[in-house]
Formats: structure tokens, C-alpha cells, sequence
């Protein structure tokens, strides 16, 4: 059978520091990358808000009549 070897632990080196970006863009994907992401049950919850959304301004805006199903406005979506 072979000896055993004692394995020494590395020093932990301390990271290279990087440029922190300057730009508007740079900052928001590093303050993006600080949040938790949605799950997806979250994503789906939230896309059905926000279309319900579009959905109120739209008769909102054409004065929409739901039950029967006719608009008085400017606009029409078929």
C-alpha cells in the first residue's frame, strides 16, 4: 500500500477586483443580477395582470361594450 500524502489547504487569493461598469446599462444588469428571479407560477400570475391590464384601458379607451360586444370609440381591434 502507498503512504499517505497530507494535502495542504491553498490560501484563499482574494479575486481580482473588476471594473464596476459606468454605464446605465451596465449598472441595471448588475442591480438586475441582485434580485431573486420570478418562479413560474409568479411569471404566469403577472403576465395575466399586466394583459387583464391592457385589456380594461382598451375598453376604457373604446368605452367597450362587454355584454354585447360592440365598441363607441376609435378604435377597433377584430
Amino acid at each position: 500500500m502507498g503512504d499517505l500524502v497530507l494535502l495542504k489547504k491553498k490560501e484563499k487569493t482574494e479575486e481580482p477586483e473588476v471594473d464596476k461598469p459606468k454605464d446605465a446599462f451596465g449598472i441595471y444588469l448588475i442591480q438586475s443580477g441582485e434580485g431573486p428571479l420570478l418562479t413560474k407560477e409568479e411569471e404566469s400570475d403577472l403576465s395575466i395582470g399586466i394583459e387583464q391590464s391592457h385589456r380594461d384601458i382598451f375598453y376604457a379607451i373604446c368605452d367597450y361594450d362587454r355584454e354585447h360586444k360592440e365598441h363607441f370609440g376609435i378604435v377597433a381591434i377584430k
